[in-house]
């Protein structure tokens, strides 16, 4: 009737074998898949994980490369006798762009010394596997006048 409320209703069989009454009462949604499709779930996902697992590993390697590629310019630059006699020996790196890779270097390196006189640093260099790194240029700008850095003094 009209007030709501529902009539019960009788069924004839097994219950658990409609759809709605599973969907409502048994909730064996997940358990319903058959064998064959929750393997493939698995290989997916497997699939999924092992790929970001490599491609956080080559980032993580990328980014411990860098790290040890600007760490070498930084303390030779800073360490270079022209930049300590122009700057101070307190100056500082402000700001950097540029690639620095496993073996390829390509950067600009902004100093601020002692005085707060500026100088911009241009790097790059070259080295192949694991041997040392062999600069093709070094120049550093300041108050106008390029200087060439010794490049005998970057180890």
């Amino acid at each position: 009737g009209g007030s709501g409320t529902s009539e019960p209703l009788v069924l004839k069989g097994n219950p658990a074998e409609l759809p709605e009454y599973e969907a409502y009462y048994v909730r064996r949604d997940g358990s319903a898949k058959n064998e064959n499709s929750q393997f493939k779930l698995r290989g997916v996902l497997l699939f999924a994980g092992v790929a970001v697992a490599i491609a956080g590993a080559m980032r993580l390697r990328k980014s411990i490369n860098v790290s040890k590629s600007y760490g070498y310019i930084k303390r030779s630059v800073l360490g270079h006798t022209e930049v300590r006699r122009l700057l101070g020996p307190k100056a500082f790196v402000q700001g950097y762009s540029g690639t620095f890779g496993e073996r390829f270097i390509n950067a600009k390196l902004r100093l601020v010394g002692d005085a707060g006189a500026a100088a911009d640093v241009s790097i790059a260099a070259l080295r192949q596997g694991s041997e040392p790194w062999r600069l093709d240029m070094a120049t550093m700008r300041c108050n106008g006048v390029l200087h060439r850095l010794d490049k005998s003094q970057f180890r």
